[in-house]
This record gives structure tokens, C-alpha cells and sequence, in this order.
């Protein structure tokens, strides 16, 4: 055997978010779902939802990640949490209680990576959304609270910390990353229903 056939090909975080967004793409069309309307429905109902939602998930998972993710890849990602509590109390929305979708789980660095691959492919999303919002808020002198959406749509390259963390990772990491991208997408769904209630 030729030591060659040692060495494993490094993961490539391109191909990998291929196969995640083959994996996702129904589970995340059916979030979207729940938001279309956000922008244009007069009582902000669905935006007070989507605040909602974001903050019971980012508060889950990105405590629940930090001990499987190298400091110096952690240190330069963006934090959300703060900025969703933020928007909540600006608008007086209460906190929903969110299970966590990986109890009795320990994080490792596949699981982290699919959680990156939704939490901070939705920065995309953001900057869909800041910009509509934000000219609603002028126009109609409306109380929208936007830190959170205004941080995620910052320049800036919103895959950094899941490539970074997908290049330490080995083709037999595949199916735990999709299989936690699924799960994660699953969370978000679930508490999007249940965000809608009582606000």
C-alpha cells in the first residue's frame, strides 16, 4: 500500500454545503413558509413570531455548540442571542421556552457544523429582510426592532466559521453533519408554530 493511500482528502466545505442544501431544502422551504407574509402584514404579527422563534433557537444552540467549536474559530464568529433579547424587549415580546433539540447530547464538531450550516446561512436570509423592514419602520413610523437582522446582514463572509470548522472534518463525519442540519431545521419548524401563540 502506497502511503498516499493513507492520507485522507481534506473535507471540502463547498461540497459539503451541497450536500446540506440537497438535504434541507424541503425542511427549509417549509420554515420560510411560515414567515412570508412578515413583511407586509399590517399588525407585525409573524415578525413578532420570527423574533420569537430566533431568539428560543439561537439561545439553545449557540450555548450548546460553543464547547465543540477551536476558540480561535469561535472568537470570530458573530453571537446572535444578545441581539434577539434585545429585540424582544424593545418590543415587549415574552421569551418562549424552547426543548432542547440535542438533550443529553454532547456537541462535537460534525454536530456543530450543521448547526452553523442553518444558523448562520440564515444571515442570508437577514439581509433579504433588514432592508423592507427597515424602510416599513421609516415610512410608517412603526416601533420594528431590528438589532438582530441589522447584525446578521453585516458585511462580511457568513460561512467563515462552518468552513473553518468542516476543514477539520473526514468523510465519515458526512452524516452526522447532515443529520443534525435536519434536526436543527426540524427545531426551528416546531418552534415557529409554537412562537406564533400567546404574543
Amino acid at each position: 500500500m502506497h502511503h498516499s493511500d493513507l492520507v485522507k482528502t481534506p473535507l471540502q466545505p463547498a461540497d459539503l454545503r451541497g450536500l446540506l442544501r440537497e438535504a434541507t431544502t424541503a425542511a427549509h422551504d417549509a420554515l420560510d413558509r411560515h414567515f412570508e407574509t412578515m413583511i407586509d402584514e399590517p399588525a407585525l404579527a409573524t415578525y413578532r413570531a420570527f423574533l420569537r422563534m430566533n431568539h428560543a433557537c439561537h439561545a439553545a444552540l449557540e450555548a450548546w455548540i460553543v464547547p465543540a467549536i477551536p476558540a480561535d474559530i469561535a472568537a470570530d464568529r458573530p453571537v446572535f442571542t444578545d441581539a434577539l433579547a434585545a429585540d424582544l424587549a424593545a418590543m415587549e415580546i415574552p421569551a418562549l421556552p424552547a426543548p432542547h433539540p440535542f438533550e443529553g447530547e454532547t456537541a462535537d464538531l460534525a454536530a456543530a457544523a450543521g448547526i452553523l450550516y442553518v444558523l448562520d446561512g440564515s444571515r442570508l436570509g437577514a439581509r433579504v429582510l433588514v432592508r423592507p423592514l427597515a424602510a416599513r419602520r421609516a415610512a410608517r413610523e412603526e416601533a420594528i426592532a431590528l438589532t438582530y437582522l441589522t447584525a446578521a446582514a453585516a458585511p462580511g463572509p457568513v460561512f467563515a466559521a462552518f468552513n473553518a470548522v468542516s476543514a477539520r472534518l473526514e468523510d465519515d463525519d458526512v452524516a452526522r453533519v447532515l443529520d443534525t442540519a435536519r434536526k436543527t431545521f426540524d427545531y426551528f419548524g416546531s418552534t415557529a408554530a409554537r412562537a406564533a401563540t400567546a404574543i
